[in-house]
C-alpha cells in the first residue's frame, strides 16, 4: 500500500511538472535581453528576444542587429548571420563530441558570454503507449527505454512533441542506470482527461496524433539551468544564470535523436 501510494504521489506531480514547455518568457521588472542558442550535431542556431509583461498577450519579437560569435576548443570561430528571426552559421556547422563551445552576443555595446561542452550521442531503444492503474486510476504512459552513455555520468533532456507543437519536456541524469538502460515514464493523461477535447485539456492525446520523442544529450551545465527553470515555473524566481553579461536564456551544445511513432488507443484497449 505504501507502494501504491508513492506511485500515486508521484503521478500527481509529474503531470503537475510536465505542464511545463520550454518557452523563454520571464519574470522581470524591465526589458531583459533573452538568448536562446544551441549547436547540435544537426544544426546551429541563436534567438534572441526580450522579456515582457506577464499580462501582455503579445509575444516577443525577435531581436536584430546583434553581432553573433561562436568559437570552440577545435579552432572553430564564425560569425553568425541573421535571417527570418533568428541567427544561423552561414558555412552550416554542426557540433563535435568533446569540443567546448562558447557563444559570443553583442547587442548595444554590451557583451553576452555563455559555453558548453558536447556530449555524445544516446540511442533510444524503445517508445511504447501502456496504459496502467495506480490505486484504481488508468493512466497512459509513454515508456522509453534509453541505452546510456558508457564510463561517464551523462545528463539529457527530452521534448515530446505532439502533431509537431510541444507536449511534455523535462530533464533526467542516468544516477542509478549508469552505463545501463535507463528506463523514462512519461505520465501523459488519465483516463477521464481522454474524454475531454483539446480545447478543453490540451495535453489531451487522440488518435492518429503524431508523437515524435527527442532526446538531448547536454553537459551538466545545461541541466542545471534547465533543471532550475522547470522549479522557477513553481516559484516567483528566474533559473540560474547561464551567460554572462545580465541577460536571460542559455546556450547548449548538445546531440539529438528522435524517435517517431503514431498514438493509436484503439489498439491500446483491445490488447
Amino acid at each position: 500500500m505504501k507502494k501504491q501510494g508513492f506511485l500515486l504521489l508521484s503521478l500527481l506531480l509529474l503531470l503537475a511538472s510536465c505542464e511545463k514547455e520550454i518557452f523563454l518568457d520571464y519574470r522581470s521588472i524591465g526589458k531583459i535581453v533573452v538568448i536562446d542558442g544551441f549547436i547540435s550535431n544537426e544544426t546551429a542556431k541563436v534567438t534572441l528576444t526580450s522579456t515582457r509583461n506577464m499580462e501582455d498577450s503579445v509575444k516577443s519579437t525577435t531581436i536584430e542587429g546583434a553581432a553573433i560569435t561562436l568559437s570552440g576548443s577545435d579552432g572553430l570561430n564564425e560569425s553568425f548571420e541573421y535571417q527570418n528571426g533568428y541567427y544561423y552559421s552561414p558555412s552550416g556547422t554542426t557540433g563535435q563530441p568533446g569540443v567546448t563551445y562558447s557563444l559570443s552576443v553583442v547587442l548595444n555595446g554590451q557583451e553576452y558570454i555563455s559555453h558548453s561542452t558536447m556530449q555524445r550521442q544516446a540511442e533510444i531503444k524503445t517508445v511504447a503507449f501502456n496504459w496502467v492503474d495506480i490505486m484504481g486510476v488508468k493512466v497512459l504512459v509513454y515508456q522509453v527505454e534509453i541505452n546510456d552513455i558508457a564510463g561517464e555520468e551523462n545528463f539529457y533532456c527530452y521534448s515530446m512533441y505532439r502533431n509537431g507543437e510541444n507536449y511534455r519536456w523535462d530533464v533526467f541524469s542516468d544516477r542509478g542506470y549508469a552505463d545501463g538502460v535507463i528506463a523514462l515514464n512519461i505520465f501523459c493523461m488519465t483516463d477521464s482527461g481522454s474524454e475531454q477535447t483539446k480545447e478543453e485539456n490540451r495535453h489531451t492525446l487522440f488518435n492518429g496524433d503524431f508523437i515524435t520523442l527527442e532526446v538531448k544529450t547536454i553537459d551538466r551545465r545545461t541541466y542545471d539551468y534547465l533543471y532550475s527553470l522547470g522549479l522557477s515555473e513553481r516559484s516567483s524566481a528566474n533559473p540560474v544564470n547561464n551567460f554572462s553579461g545580465g541577460c536571460l536564456g542559455y546556450f547548449s551544445a548538445q546531440s539529438v535523436v528522435r524517435k517517431e511513432t503514431v498514438f493509436r488507443d484503439e489498439l491500446l484497449r483491445n490488447q
